[in-house]
């Protein structure tokens, strides 16, 4: 045996090795083929472009072969026109030149002329330019004497004007200096009042925003007291509710079978003492197992444990004598513990997640027969699939229970299907009422507390709310006052200004007076002295304008007939010169054309030579592609007759493998079986000689040292030890097959079942976490969207009121259950007019309304600056001017830019 086990120890590793060399080689081809295969793609789609632009080559060298004719013909046919031009410039540049001869005489004679008559016009301009000078010299110097005359006369009326206004404006100045003094004073006493006031507003201001943010603490702690408070009633009613139930069926043994309830309900019977009570009540479940317990135990959880089978019978008697049905009953006396009938399948157990039912029950030892007696052989499964598997494997000898309530009775009967659970199960029912009776206490010591805090919060916001409302009643008549002052100080200090703006004025209008009677008097001798001496330069002006008219009239006859002479050469030249520009332009043209023609003759050389040098380069390449074509699908053929071989020798290398598996697999089972055995024998043979040894030792004992010789000579030894080997290969055949990794895969999987429900604890608390945190964001933004809501429509009312003098206005949420996702309804009641919607009231109604609203956001919100475009385009005067106050107000603390088109809109600007 120990070579045959040598020897098939040698085989397994010998095939192991040859496995994993197999492998290797499979793995080696398989990456080969796979390269071999992505290399034969490449080639392929290299092939198939190639092929593409060698069609594209055709197509391109045919076109330029088209191309090329068709510019050869162009360049012969540009060449002849070219030719025809040249002839014609020659004859027409022959007669150009004759013409041009002609041209060249005549102009020289009508130069000389023209230079005569140049002279003589220059003669007769510098006598017009001097006779017209003089002439305007003389009228000039006679408007100058006019003016000269009336500047004296309006000197002399002006300067009895200014003497007069000189005495207007002193009076003016004295009149002025009294009121500003009086002005003065005014405005001293309005600062002193407004300083005052704005320092008693920062007082009441810095107090009313003290109890604001108190009274807003508070209420945000009020409600959440009052949420908490609402929560612990509910959860208590649920306690209540549910406490009352349990307790009811305790204390009426629901449940129970008539008689067991019967003898329950007793108290003056003797034998009442001996009952412990039902199993139900003596065993509980582990976490999770209640169910499987209640199904497997069914009935038997109502068995009456009791001490001695004496009570019992007494017990009984009293159920005849009185009709009160029937019960079952576990005598302590009688009920011994038995061996664990699943000992020997603790493993197969733990490999299928499963356990004895012994196990998920908690007892006090001394009812541990009991527990025997009723579980012993009950298996609890996870799943029915498991649960069938364990009794094919087990015979079919023990009864199987799942988690979910199925049931396999020994031979092999399921019972399963939809069980209707009851509120509370009898092994569970008592645990859950103490339970509940002690999160009840815990709850109402906390809800008294709650509640305690929630008076003591509505009595400190009750307090604040009354000192809130005082010291903003105090706040806004303060600066009704403040407003008071400043527009009355504005008045002052507009009407100051103007005063001192008009002191100034008449300032300067004296001083200018003073000045202008001054430069007046020195103005009036000056322009005396100047009249005088126009009056001499205009009698000599005179003389010359006479002399001078003689002179111009003597040119202008001699000018007259050398201008006919020129008229006459002129005539002649222009003719000549007319017919030398039109055959000049005809040679131009022909020239032109001749150049236009060469260049674009030169143009279609350049492009044909190009043509021709890109079809050469076409041809080579169109000669490489063929090329390349031809090499490609060469290697495609080889790359593909590779492929070919690597396939075939990785079937052949993946058969083989199978084949050395299957081997490796059997010589591994015949070495178990062969290790298993020797293990039984040594076993056997251990146990033999322990054995041989204890009966040589009694053998001394009783008979002495010399017992052998009193041994028969006839003695046999008993038959072949065969027979008990057969004995125990039937065994060992009946717990087959045995998975030798079993507790290894076992403890692998139960790290990997752990990791899981462990990362499942971790998402689901993660996830109830992120809800919460969800849930109280939008508890926290409705909170604040209400509390923000309620003072908007608080100051709405207020500003809406001020704005039209008298009036109703509110704010209403259309959806207030779902305050997030409600509109918003404005209603609004202008004095004398009925409660109704923003819609139905007039633009300027609507347009105050709005601005009404705009400044109660902004009372709350103020924002760094706003912008107001033409939102008084509809209000009247009386409108405008409430808007503008309203609107100084608020911009002392914001500021504001303005579209308008109203005056007073702008005068407050």
């Amino acid at each position: 045996k120990n070579n045959e086990l040598l020897r098939l120890k040698e085989e397994e590793e010998n095939l192991s090795q040859r496995v994993i060399s197999i492998k290797s080689r499979v793995n080696t081809v398989e990456e080969e083929l796979e390269v071999r295969q992505k290399q034969l793609m490449e080639e392929t789609a290299q092939r198939e472009r190639a092929m593409g632009e060698l069609n594209l080559f055709g197509e391109r060298k045919r076109s330029l072969q088209t191309r090329i004719l068709e510019l050869e013909a162009f360049i012969a046919q540009q060449a002849e026109k070219a030719m025809d031009l040249e002839k014609k410039k020659e004859n027409l540049s022959q007669l150009t030149t004759n013409i041009d001869e002609k041209k060249t005489r005549l102009a020289s004679e009508v130069k000389q002329l023209e230079e005569v008559l140049l002279v003589k016009e220059v003669k007769i301009k510098e006598f017009r330019a001097e006779l017209i000078a003089k002439k305007q010299c003389f009228t000039n110097k006679l408007e100058q004497s006019s003016l000269l005359k009336q500047k004296i006369s309006e000197a002399s009326v002006q300067k009895d004007f200014r003497h007069e206004k000189e005495t207007e404006v002193h009076e003016e100045l004295e009149e002025i200096a009294k009121e500003l003094a009086v002005t003065d004073q005014r405005i001293y006493k309005a600062k002193d009042k407004l300083n005052a006031l704005r320092q008693q507003l920062d007082v009441v201001k810095n107090q009313e925003e003290k109890l604001a943010a108190e009274l807003k603490k508070r209420q945000s702690y009020l409600l959440n007291q009052v949420e908490k408070n609402q929560e612990m009633r509910e959860r208590l009613r649920g306690l209540e509710s549910k406490l009352t139930l349990l307790t009811d069926m305790e204390r009426g043994h629901q449940g129970y079978f008539q008689g067991v309830k019967s003898l329950l309900e007793i108290q003056k019977e003797p034998f009442r003492r001996e009952i412990h009570g039902v199993v139900a009540d003596l065993i509980r479940a582990e976490s999770g197992y209640e169910l499987a317990l209640e199904v497997a135990m069914g009935s038997s959880l109502q068995y009456l444990v009791i001490n001695h089978h004496r009570d019992a019978r007494q017990a009984i008697d009293y159920l005849k004598k009185h009709a009160l049905g029937r019960a079952t009953f576990l005598p302590l006396n009688l009920i011994d513990e038995k061996p664990d009938r699943l000992l020997g399948i603790k493993s197969l157990l733990m490999e299928y997640n499963s356990k004895p039912a012994t196990d998920a029950v908690l007892y006090e030892q001394r009812y541990s027969a009991i527990v025997q007696h009723l579980l012993n052989g009950t298996i609890i499964a996870p799943n029915l699939k498991t649960a069938v598997e364990i009794a094919e494997k087990t015979g079919k000898k023990f009864r199987v229970v799942t988690l979910e309530g199925e049931l396999i009775a020994p031979g092999g009967a399921i019972t399963g299907g939809n069980l209707e659970r009851r509120r509370a199960g009898l092994l569970s029912r008592k645990g859950e009422i103490t339970q509940l009776k002690r999160e009840k206490e815990d709850l109402l010591a906390f809800m008294n507390r709650g509640l305690a805090e929630e008076k003591k919060l509505e009595e400190e916001i009750r307090e604040i709310s009354q000192l809130h409302e005082e010291k903003k009643n105090l706040q806004q008549e303060t600066n009704f006052n403040i407003n008071s002052v400043l527009k009355d100080m504005d008045a002052l200090v507009v009407s100051h200004q103007k005063t001192l703006t008009k002191k100034e004025q008449l300032q300067q209008v004296l001083l200018r007076i003073e000045e202008e009677l001054s430069l007046q008097k020195s103005a009036v001798d000056n322009l005396r002295d100047k009249l005088k001496q126009v009056e001499a330069e205009m009698e000599f002006i005179t003389g010359e304008i006479k002399a001078l008219e003689e002179w111009e009239t003597n040119f202008i006859t001699e000018r007259e007939t050398t201008l006919r002479e020129l008229s006459d050469l002129s005539s002649q030249l222009a003719g000549v010169q007319q017919e030398w520009l039109g055959k000049r332009e005809n040679l131009q043209n022909y020239e032109n054309l001749i150049g236009e023609l060469q260049t674009e003759i030169n143009k279609k050389n350049s492009e044909l030579a190009q043509t021709q040098e890109e079809m050469q380069i076409l041809q080579k390449q169109k000669d490489m592609m063929e090329s390349k074509v031809k090499n490609t699908t060469k290697n495609q053929a080889e790359q593909e007759a590779d492929i070919q071989k690597l396939k075939s020798c990785w079937q052949e290398a993946l058969s083989t493998l199978n084949q050395t598996e299957v081997r490796l697999r059997e010589i591994q089972k015949q070495h178990g079986e062969e290790v298993a055995f020797l293990h039984r024998l040594d076993l056997q043979i251990n146990r033999l000689k322990i054995s041989a040894d204890n009966m040589s030792t009694n053998l001394i004992e009783v008979y002495g040292e010399g017992w052998q010789q009193e041994l028969s000579i006839n003695w046999v030894a008993p038959s072949n030890p065969k027979h008990e080997i057969t004995c125990f290969k039937r065994q060992m055949k009946e717990i087959e097959p045995v998975n030798l990794q079993a507790i290894a895969e076992y403890q692998a999987l139960k790290e990997r079942v752990d990791f899981l429900s462990q990362q499942l604890t971790d998402l689901t608390a993660s996830r109830e976490s992120l809800e919460k945190v969800i849930q109280e964001i939008e508890k926290t933004i409705q909170k604040r969207f209400l509390d923000t809501f309620y003072q908007v429509r608080k100051e709405f009312i207020i500003l809406f009121e001020q704005l039209f003098s008298g009036g109703k206005a509110n704010l209403e949420l259309i959806d207030p259950d779902n305050p997030l996702d409600s509109g918003v309804e404005i209603l609004a009641q202008p004095p004398g007019k009925r409660l109704q919607n923003l819609s139905l009231l007039s633009g300027g109604e609507r347009a105050m309304t709005a601005i009404a609203l705009l400044f109660a956001i902004l009372r709350i919100k103020p924002s760094p600056f706003c912008i107001l475009d033409e939102i008084d385009a509809t209000l009247d005067d009386t409108n405008v001017k409430r808007f503008t106050e309203l609107l100084k107000i608020f911009s002392k603390d914001l500021q504001f830019i303005l579209i308008t088109h109203r005056r007073g809109t702008m005068e407050v600007a």
